[in-house]
C-alpha cells in the first residue's frame, strides 16, 4: 500500500504547481517557496552524502550546486514592475 502515499504526494505536488502557475498569472512578482525547499533538500542530501555516508558523487554535488545557483539567480533577477495605468482612468 506504499503506492497510495506516493500517489498522494504526486497529487499534492501537482496541486502546488497549479497554485504557483495561477499565482504567477495574477501577480508577476510572486515568488514560489519551492525554490527554497529545493535548496534545503539539496543541503540535507549533501550533508547525508558527505557526513553520514562519507562518500562523494560528482553528479549529486553538481545537482546541489545548480539548485543553489538557480535560487540565487531567481532571487537576484529583476522583478517586473506593474503596468502603469493610462492617465484619465
Amino acid at each position: 500500500m506504499w503506492w497510495r502515499g506516493l500517489a498522494a504526494l504526486g497529487l499534492a505536488l501537482s496541486l502546488y504547481a497549479l497554485h504557483v502557475e495561477r499565482s504567477r498569472a495574477r501577480d508577476p512578482r510572486y515568488r514560489p517557496a519551492c525554490d527554497l525547499v529545493a535548496v534545503l533538500g539539496s543541503a540535507y542530501l549533501g550533508y547525508i552524502l558527505l557526513r553520514v555516508l562519507h562518500d562523494f558523487c560528482l553528479v549529486c554535488i553538481t545537482t546541489y550546486v545548480i539548485n543553489g545557483a538557480l535560487l540565487v539567480l531567481n532571487l537576484l533577477s529583476p522583478r517586473p514592475r506593474p503596468a502603469a495605468k493610462p492617465k484619465g482612468q
